[in-house]
């Protein structure tokens, strides 16, 4: 077998796991964007943090911020009544959406 004809038999090979792979990209982002909507909106709900659901869903969207658009000191800083509710709700709602978009980006630079 002459390697052009191996080259022709790998391409399919090859397409399957650069889709698969860009799947997973996309999965992982989507998660991380989902996981940053539902911290948004139990600390917009107010929910105990002594919870244990709720304190692993808000510890792993402070990971999945990236210490960028974080609900502290991100972008987004307000003062007054309900001022962590509103950066929380800016700053993450922004981090779910950079999340989606970075996701769309590797799943088309990745996808055959």
């Amino acid at each position: 077998m002459t390697t052009q004809q191996q080259q022709v038999r790998a391409r399919p090979v090859v397409a399957a796991t650069r889709g698969r792979v860009a799947q997973l990209l996309w999965i992982a982002c989507a998660l991380a964007a989902n996981l940053m909507a539902c911290g948004a909106l139990l600390v917009a709900l107010r929910a105990s943090e002594d919870h244990y659901l709720v304190s692993l869903v808000l510890s792993g969207a402070d990971r999945a911020d990236l210490h960028v658009l974080d609900r502290h000191t991100g972008l987004g800083q307000f003062s007054g009544e309900r001022a962590l509710i509103r950066s929380t709700l800016l700053n993450w709602g922004l981090a779910a959406v950079a999340w989606l978009a970075i996701g769309r980006v590797l799943d088309r630079l990745t996808r055959p």
